[in-house]
């Protein structure tokens, strides 16, 4: 979900204190991009409704939850903190699982290299030792050979963590 979908959401959800941080929360880590990348779109739409309903409040200075600035802020920040925490947690804690005709694909994070084996481990398939690619000091390519198949691990570094793509298809195609 791009900020041209979450900013209006975060302005129609900002009046709710805590709800806002946790829809904005979710919804910008369901997005598929990086764990900063969902961070810093949840802070931005955040700060988007707080800044809308900034200046209604310079406009409107009758009602009383809008015109208490402190108020305003106190609730905003709250709504911000949950927003990027939960985007980041959320994103963290997500597999995305694609079933293609060619193949399946999984996508998750994992906080070194002994979690993404054993997580491979676990899926108990016979397979050939890894043949490791190094596209650079960021970026490393598994694959290993599994009977009819072949699997492909994508692993990528994304600020602590290790974005995983793992992808298994048939050696017939």
């Amino acid at each position: 979900m791009g900020l041209k979908r979450l900013i209006p959401l975060a302005i129609a959800v900002w009046p709710l204190p805590v709800l806002n941080g946790l829809v904005i929360g979710i919804a910008s880590a369901t997005d598929g991009g990086s764990i900063k990348g969902s961070a810093r779109t949840a802070l931005v739409s955040s700060v988007a409704a707080f800044s809308f309903y900034f200046a209604l409040s310079q406009l409107v200075k009758g009602l009383p939850v809008i015109s208490d600035l402190l108020l305003l802020t106190v609730i905003s920040a709250l709504g911000m903190a949950i927003a990027v925490y939960l985007s980041i947690y959320v994103r963290l804690r997500t597999t995305y699982t694609i079933m293609t005709p060619d193949g399946l694909t999984v996508e998750y994070y994992a906080k070194d290299l002994n979690e993404v084996e054993k997580r491979f481990e676990q899926i108990g398939l016979k397979c050939s030792q890894p043949s490791y690619h190094l596209e650079n000091e960021n970026h490393m390519v598994m694959t290993y050979q599994c009977g009819e198949g072949i699997v492909t691990i994508d692993i990528k570094k994304d600020w602590k963590y290790l974005m995983v793509k793992a992808r298994l298809r048939s050696s017939r195609s």
